[in-house]
């Protein structure tokens, strides 16, 4: 029975290394979401849970960081691999290249393009032309009056933008035109650990 289990084992690992078995995984990035350092963060945050005070709002939210890849790595992808993001696993099925980007499974489930970015690195872009994220935690942080927000595409409108002021952003992401703060279109800079910008761009 041991000879029959041993021999399973090596064929198992045998047909992994012929077919393939890399995994690219995104570099390591840890954020220490209760000692945020200072810097800019992609986020979600649902505004009805903003608790608005006189000194400022404090809200609750999810950090994220963009899942960027190793250039040597990336070069070094092959049909069988799989690719991890904050989406899930990508089995690498067919690989394209083209002006330097790597087409994984073109006009297939799991379509993905890896996009070459600045210090040899490249991000995933789905389908929806959108890179991939990975989640850190959640934390509940304060945005005094003294902060700023500025919100594009206001009414669907791409070249429509307003400012708010720190005193009036709890107002005003509870009894917005829109109320989705989602990772794609938020951002917030944080210094001393308080929000001082938050920045919401336009998605059609």
């Amino acid at each position: 029975m041991k000879k029959l289990v041993f021999a399973f084992v090596f064929a198992f690992f045998g047909i992994c290394a012929m077919a393939g078995v890399g995994i690219l995984r995104p570099v390591e990035n840890y954020i220490d979401v209760n000692n945020l350092a200072d810097g800019v963060y992609p986020v979600a945050f649902d505004p009805s849970t903003a608790k608005v005070t006189s000194k400022g709002v404090y809200i609750n939210f999810e950090i994220y960081s963009v899942d960027v890849f190793d250039g040597k790595l990336v070069r070094e992808i092959a049909v069988g691999d799989n690719i991890i993001t904050g989406n899930g696993v990508t089995d690498v099925k067919t690989i394209k290249t083209v002006d330097g980007r790597y087409i994984i499974n073109e006009n297939e489930a799991g379509w993905l393009d890896l996009d070459p970015q600045v210090k040899d690195t490249y991000v995933v872009c789905g389908d929806d032309d959108h890179p991939t994220y990975s989640k850190h935690g959640d934390v509940r942080l304060f945005v005094p009056v003294t902060a700023k927000m500025t919100d594009d595409g206001i009414d669907g409108f791409p070249t429509k933008s307003k400012k708010i002021l720190g005193k009036n952003i709890g107002r005003y992401i509870k009894s917005s035109w829109s109320n989705e703060f989602c990772v794609l279109n938020t951002t917030i800079t944080v210094k001393n650990g308080k929000v001082v910008k938050i920045h919401r761009t336009y998605i059609p």
